[in-house]
């Protein structure tokens, strides 16, 4: 298999290394935009092939592409690779309008290609425990479930770079969407969401998108009633005093309440928040 890895300033890094030491994967190139980016690309990973735009990179020979870049591109760069014959995996969200990811799904049908959201909390062992528990009938009828993710701005470099600062929380829901969904295979009905007015002191002075350049809301909380019964919080909060991502769900026969490696309540991190 080879690899175009489109994006390698942020989580686009990790990626061009964990694809290069799969067994399965006969080479690595990637496109950046950035030729500092690029320069440190090909050092990382000897071998590794550098283009400046996704266009070049899809005239190469790759099979699949990995899109790495800020949020508002995924749907559109995503389209472009898979009209272009090419397997994607992208970051997370897919897209953020219903529009974009309409246009990704009727890409998909058109072309036969594969699409995949690289969706981390998917994969928490406690999310895989609880899919095969579901499966077997162990929860019994769905009650309610939580998700949660929390950090500050500054807790990732490229949040801080690359005008994400000021975005609407909502826009980015799948870390903390994704245990209950991902289980009960439900979808939010009817859902509600109300706001904590105030930006983090470093967001203030950034750059901003002109999409959500009056956004004065970091923290925002989400009541969601499911389809087939039961209902559901979201926590999406980007200026509390922690960090981490947390998930429960609540059957009438079983229940789990699962949380990553870093726990929010640890004095040590809450401390370097």
């Amino acid at each position: 298999m080879r690899i175009g890895v489109c994006g390698v300033r942020g989580l686009g890094v990790d990626f061009q290394n964990l694809f290069a030491l799969h067994p399965e994967v006969e080479s690595v190139s990637i496109a950046d935009l950035d030729p500092e980016v690029r320069a440190k690309a090909v050092e990382r990973v000897p071998g590794t092939e550098a283009f400046k735009t996704l266009d070049e990179l899809l005239d190469a020979d790759v099979d699949c592409i990995g899109v790495f870049t800020p949020p508002w591109t995924h749907a559109e760069l995503a389209v472009r690779a898979l009209d272009a014959g090419k397997h994607v995996v992208s970051a997370c969200p897919a897209g953020l309008t219903l529009d974009e990811l309409r246009s990704l799904v009727d890409a998909v049908k058109r072309t036969g290609k594969i699409y995949m959201m690289a969706e981390t909390s998917y994969y928490y062992p406690g999310a895989m425990f609880a899919r095969q528990a579901w499966a077997e009938g162990r929860f019994g009828d769905f009650v309610y479930g939580e998700g949660e993710y929390y950090y500050r701005p500054h807790a990732y470099d490229f949040w801080m770079r690359d005008e994400y600062g000021n975005m609407p929380p909502m826009l980015y829901p799948t870390h903390s969407t994704t245990m209950v969904i991902s289980i009960t295979g439900k979808r939010y009905e009817r859902v509600t969401c109300v706001g904590t007015p105030g930006l983090h002191s470093d967001v203030e002075p950034m750059r901003r998108r002109e999409e959500w350049k009056e956004n004065q809301y970091s923290n925002m909380t989400m009541l969601g009633q499911m389809s087939g019964g039961g209902v559901c919080r979201i926590n999406e909060m980007r200026n509390v005093g922690c960090k981490g991502e947390l998930a429960s769900l609540f059957g009438k026969e079983g229940s789990i309440r699962q949380h990553d490696d870093r726990g929010v309540d640890e004095r040590p991190f809450w401390r370097r928040c």
